[in-house]
């Protein structure tokens, strides 16, 4: 029923391309859409994924979800993109450059969210790029109360070889345990009834 939904809002939201939100929702369904293998180019007119998470982010920019979808387009996936989109960055270097550069700016508009940081690092690490424990650092410090941020700095140190960060981490885990949350996330930690 949420892929037949997903399915409709496409086809609505398509009517509606001028408008920042819908063109957000739109471009995001199509991702959905192409994350699960169905695709898009069953319709009588292809329809360039890549061509309308950029068309998204411009009237969205800064974007966290969208930045990040569409930098993991660059570096993944450019045949997402129509040949004209994709003749303009013809290595992957180039590529990885535009990927990054929309990552940096999605950081610097949104400079004091720690879900911009947290975005990032996940995008560094998942593509072995430097700078990722500066991000989740930064993350940690913009962030100190989020759930999602100290779970990540307690599970990245916990893989770590470095004794000092092992520390680190059962210091995060100390925190979440001593800052209860509200009763589904004290649940699903272990923390028992709040």
């Amino acid at each position: 029923r949420f892929e037949e939904a997903e399915r409709e809002s496409v086809k609505l939201l398509q009517s509606d391309a001028g408008n920042p939100a819908a063109q957000r929702a739109y471009a995001m369904a199509l991702a959905g859409q192409v994350r699960r293998g169905e695709l898009v180019g069953k319709r009588p007119q292809p329809v360039f994924v890549g061509n309308e998470l950029l068309r998204a982010l411009e009237l969205n920019p800064g974007d966290i979800r969208l930045s990040w979808l569409t930098a993991r387009m660059y570096r993944e996936s450019p045949s997402l993109l129509n040949d004209s989109a994709r003749s303009k960055l013809k290595s992957d270097e180039e590529r990885g450059r535009k990927a990054d550069e929309i990552l940096d700016e999605m950081v610097r508009l949104h400079a004091d969210d720690p879900d911009a940081w947290l975005t990032r690092f996940k995008y560094r690490t998942s593509f072995k790029l430097p700078g990722a424990e500066d991000d989740l650092r930064t993350a940690v410090e913009k962030g100190p109360d989020s759930l999602e941020v100290r779970l990540t700095a307690a599970f990245q140190a916990h893989n770590s070889s470095d004794p000092t960060l092992r520390t680190c981490g059962i210091d995060h885990w100390r925190y979440i345990q001593t800052r209860p949350r509200p009763r589904s996330e004290a649940a699903w930690l272990g923390l028992g009834d709040v």
